[in-house]
């Protein structure tokens, strides 16, 4: 009876985390297409795109974790709220400064974020389905971060195309994750 009430609670998440991650992945997308585009001859649209991009994974978070049982009971995802909007201050304060310093911000929050999102997967590794590509996304942002954060130091210009690549890779593994509760929900459907 016990296996029951976590496999019910481990579908209702899975039911919830499905379309969550399709949401991560489009917004992923459209904001690499965005930031390759119009990002690319608009250094206002570039500046926009750099504060929302932490400012979206914040409020996902926090949408996330509200489902899941609040900020108190998801206490990395909470704290990813935190570092998220925190983060977004800071892009703000380093585009008046200069583009590296954004960079180097980008490079912190990819790290902090990304050990979260792998703590977070951690966690859910027994309750929910295609976690083992959220423990890749996380271990590969935080690298990421430690590659923006070297790259900050050298004196070659920094563009937001160089994050462009950083969020697309973080479109795919929520795309996989989604892919991955979509087929195992249709295969318990059939079976």
């Amino acid at each position: 009876m016990n296996s029951y009430k976590g496999d019910v609670a481990s579908h209702g998440q899975d039911r919830w985390l499905k379309p969550y991650y399709f949401a991560r992945a489009a917004f992923s997308v459209v904001w690499v297409v965005a930031a390759l585009t119009a990002g690319r001859h608009s250094s206002s649209i570039a500046a926009v795109l750099l504060v929302g991009y932490p400012v979206w994974d914040a409020a996902a978070n926090y949408v996330d974790a509200s489902r899941n049982g609040g900020l108190a009971a998801n206490p990395t995802q909470a704290f990813n709220v935190a570092v998220s909007l925190i983060v977004s201050l800071a892009v703000i304060i380093a585009l008046a400064m200069d583009m590296n310093r954004v960079l180097y911000v980008f490079g912190a929050w990819a790290i902090f974020s990304g050990l979260l999102q792998l703590a977070t997967a951690i966690r859910r590794w027994k309750t929910s389905g295609g976690q083992w590509a959220m423990i890749l996304s996380g271990g590969q942002s935080a690298v990421a971060g430690a590659f923006f954060i070297a790259q900050a130091q050298t004196p070659a210009p920094f563009a937001i195309a160089d994050i462009a690549g950083y969020a697309g890779f973080g479109a795919f593994y929520f795309l996989v994750s989604a892919i991955w509760l979509t087929v195992s929900q249709s295969r318990a459907k059939a079976a």
